[in-house]
C-alpha cells in the first residue's frame, strides 16, 4: 500500500456480477485517491475491498477433519477475467486451508484466549524431503490460495518452490483477516488492538510451524524459509531474527526496517524517480511536477484560482477546494497520481508509469514561460487565514505575483499537470469524498471497523507517517502535509499521543535492531525507485557474510516477488535470480545445533 498500499503493494478490484453499481463506482474511484496522506489511502483501501462482491462459492467451501485439526480444500475456480486485461484466476484446486488455533496473547498464560488463524497449504511439489517455503501475510489484501500459485505476495518462493521440491504455505496475519472467524477479537477497538502487533505475528509463526510439521510429518530436516515483501518482508525477517531454530533462513523484500516517527524520505523518493532516466524519468521532469504544485499553492490563494484549479482539474463540486483541509491534503499528496512505488513499466494505462508522465509533461507547448516568483508554501496559502476561519479558506488580499483571471492558461507547469490528471482519470470527475480527509477519519472513529487496524500499527509501532515539508526533496506542495494530522489521527483514533509514538517508533527499533539487524542468512531485496528503500537494510551489517543486500536498478516496491511473466525489466530478473541463488545455498548449509 503507500506503506499501507496495503503490503506496499497493489490492491486489484473488480466488480464481479450481483454488483450494486454504488459499490462499483465506489471500489473504482477509491483507488485513484490521490491527494492523500497514507493512513488515508489506506482507509480508502479497505472500504473498496468492502465493496468489492464475493464468488458465489467464496463462502460455502465446507469445512472437513484432517489429523485433529480442520481443513478446508480450495475448490476449483471457474477460470474468469478480473480487473483488467487478459489476467486469468489462477487454478488454486491443489491448495488446502487449515484453521489453526492461536493464543490471542502469547506473552500471558493466564489468558486462555484463542482465535483461528488461516494457512494456505500446496504440497503439489512436495515429495517429503524437501524444504518448506513461507509465504507471511500481512496489512495488504488478505492472503488467499490464490498466493501459492500466482499472485504478487511470493512468486518468487511459488516459482522456486517447484524447482527444489518445496513444501508451500501461506500465513494470514492477525486481524487481516477477510471473515469474523479469524480475527482475535471481534471489535477493533483499542483495547482489542493491543494484541496486534508484529511480535505477537512473529509468536503465532511458531504454532504454524508446530501444526504444519504434525500435519504433514516434518522433521528438522525440513528446512523452512520465511518470504514477504514490505511488511510481511519484516515479519518474515523477525521470524529468522528472533526463532533461527525454526526458520532457517528468511527474504526480506523492500521491508523498511527502520521504524520513524517522521518519513520525508518517502516522497524524497518520488522526487528521486521522476529524475530517474531508468525509468523515464529526467531531472526537467522532476522539476515540472515541483513546479506546477508550487504555481498550485498560488492558486489556492484566491477564490477565482481555486474555481479554475476545480475546473482544470475536474473536480466534481464546485467549491471543494475552499475547505481547507480537503486542499492541502490534496495539493500536499499531489495533485496527479505517481506511482513510484508501483511503477509498472509494462503497464499500458495512459500516463500509469514514471515513463509515460514525463512523457506527457514533456510534450511542447504554447504557453507562457512559468512565473520566476519565489515558490509558495503551505503557509504561503493559509497566512491569510486566522484560527477562527481555518476550516474555510479566505479569499486573500494580498497581491500574488501572477494574474488570476485566466490563470492556468499563464501557469505552464501546472496546466501540464492537469493534462496529465485528465489523462489518469480518462475524463471522470474527482469526488470530492475523494480528497476530504474527515472521511477517512470518520472510518477509523468507527471501533467496529477492520480499516483501523494498520494504523494502528504505525501508532503503536512504526510510525512510517509520510510528510511533505519545507525543506524537503518532496515533489508536490511542500508545507502542505505536515506530521500534525497523523498525529490527531492517533490521538483520536486510538489515544495516543506525539510523545507515545516516538516511544514506540525507538522500542521496535531496539527490539529488532532497525536497518541493522544482527541476523544472519536473511537477504535484504530492494529497488531503488521504491520510496520505501531509504528505511531498508542498503548496507550488509555483517559484510555479505550471511546477510547480503542487493538494490535492483529501475526497480519499484518487491516487484521481483511477482510472477515472472509479468517481470520486463532485467535488473527484476535478476533480483529474482539472486533471491534462488541464496536461497539454494541457505539450503545446503548446516546449522551446528543439528
Amino acid at each position: 500500500v503507500q506503506p499501507w498500499l496495503s503490503n506496499g503493494c497493489c490492491w486489484v478490484l473488480h466488480a464481479e456480477v450481483g454488483a450494486s453499481s454504488d459499490q462499483a463506482m465506489l471500489a473504482g474511484f477509491l483507488l485513484l485517491a490521490f491527494g492523500t496522506v497514507p493512513w488515508q489511502q489506506h482507509v480508502r483501501e479497505h472500504l473498496a475491498e468492502q465493496a468489492r462482491p464475493r464468488l458465489a462459492n467464496e463462502a460455502s467451501l465446507q469445512l472437513v477433519p484432517v489429523r485433529g485439526r480442520v481443513r478446508r480444500p480450495v475448490q476449483r475456480q471457474e477460470q474468469r477475467g478480473v480487473a483488467r486485461g487478459p489476467q486469468l484466476r489462477p487454478n488454486t484446486s491443489d491448495v488446502s486451508l487449515h484453521l489453526v488455533r492461536q493464543p490471542l496473547d502469547h506473552y500471558d498464560a493466564t489468558d486462555t484466549r484463542s482465535w483461528t488463524q488461516r494457512v494456505f497449504v500446496r504440497r503439489a511439489f512436495f515429495d517429503g524431503t524437501g524444504p518448506v517455503f513461507v509465504c507471511v501475510g500481512g496489512e495488504g489484501p488478505p492472503l488467499d490460495a490464490s498466493s501459492l500459485v500466482a499472485s504478487p505476495h511470493c512468486n518468487d518462493a511459488v516459482e522456486l518452490a517447484a524447482v527444489v521440491g518445496a513444501l508451500l504455505v501461506a500465513v494470514e496475519h492477525r486481524y487481516f483477516g477477510p471473515s469474523a472467524d479469524v480475527r482475535p477479537l471481534p471489535s477493533f477497538d483499542t483495547e482489542s488492538l493491543r494484541y496486534l502487533s508484529s511480535s505477537q505475528a512473529v509468536e503465532d509463526l511458531i504454532n504454524v510451524h508446530a501444526a504444519v510439521s504434525l500435519n504433514y510429518s516434518l522433521t528438522h530436516r525440513n528446512r523452512w524459509v520465511t518470504f514477504g515483501g514490505s511488511y510481511p518482508g519484516l515479519v518474515a525477517g523477525y521470524a529468522r531474527l528472533r526463532l533461527p531454530h525454526l526458520f532457517h533462513a528468511a527474504v526480506s523484500s523492500s521491508s523498511p526496517w527502520k521504524a520513524v516517527v517522521d518519513m520525508p524520505q518517502y516522497n524524497n523518493g518520488v522526487a528521486s524517480a521522476l529524475a530517474n532516466t531508468a525509468v523515464g524519468g529526467s531531472a526537467n521532469c522532476a522539476s515540472t511536477v515541483r513546479d506546477g504544485h508550487a504555481e498550485l499553492l498560488l492558486a489556492l490563494r484566491t477564490e477565482e484560482g481555486r474555481r479554475d484549479l476545480e475546473a482544470s482539474f475536474n473536480l466534481c463540486d464546485k467549491g471543494a477546494l475552499d475547505t481547507r483541509t480537503l486542499a492541502l491534503a490534496w495539493a500536499g499528496g499531489g495533485a496527479i497520481f505517481v506511482g513510484a512505488q508501483s511503477n509498472n513499466p509494462g503497464c499500458s494505462d495512459p500516463a500509469c508509469d514514471i515513463r509515460t508522465i514525463c512523457e506527457l509533461l514533456s510534450q511542447p507547448s504554447d504557453d507562457p514561460p512559468t512565473s520566476t516568483a519565489a515558490e509558495p508554501t503551505a503557509s504561503t496559502f493559509s497566512s491569510s487565514t486566522t484560527a477562527a476561519q481555518s476550516a474555510t479558506v479566505q479569499p486573500s488580499t494580498e497581491p500574488t505575483p501572477v494574474q488570476v483571471g485566466g490563470m492556468l492558461l499563464e501557469l505552464q507547469a501546472l496546466r501540464r499537470l492537469a493534462a496529465v490528471n485528465a489523462k489518469q482519470r480518462a475524463g471522470a470527475c474527482i469526488p470530492t469524498m475523494e480528497l476530504d480527509p474527515t472521511v477517512a477519519l470518520a472510518e477509523l472513529l468507527n471501533t467496529s471497523s477492520p480499516a483501523r487496524a494498520w494504523p494502528y500499527q504505525t501508532c503503536a509501532e512504526y510510525g512510517f507517517f509520510q510528510t511533505c515539508e519545507v525543506g524537503s526533496e518532496c515533489p508536490f506542495a511542500r508545507g502542505a502535509l505536515s506530521l500534525s494530522g497523523s498525529f490527531e489521527m492517533c490521538r483520536r483514533a486510538f489515544g495516543i499521543s506525539a510523545a507515545e509514538v516516538a516511544v514506540h517508533v525507538a522500542r521496535t527499533n531496539a527490539r529488532y535492531g532497525g536497518n541493522r539487524p544482527a541476523a544472519s542468512r536473511v537477504l535484504f531485496i530492494n529497488g531503488d525507485v521504491d520510496p520505501w528503500s531509504a528505511l531498508g537494510v542498503l548496507a550488509s551489517p555483517d559484510g555479505n557474510r550471511s546477510e547480503p543486500v542487493y538494490l535492483a536498478a529501475g526497480a519499484s516496491h518487491h516487484s521481483w516477488t511477482h510472477p515472472a511473466d509479468s517481470i520486463v525489466q532485467p535488473s527484476v530478473r535478476r533480483a529474482k535470480e539472486l533471491v534462488w541463488h541464496y536461497v539454494t545455498q541457505w539450503l545446503h548449509e548446516i546449522d551446528v545445533s543439528f
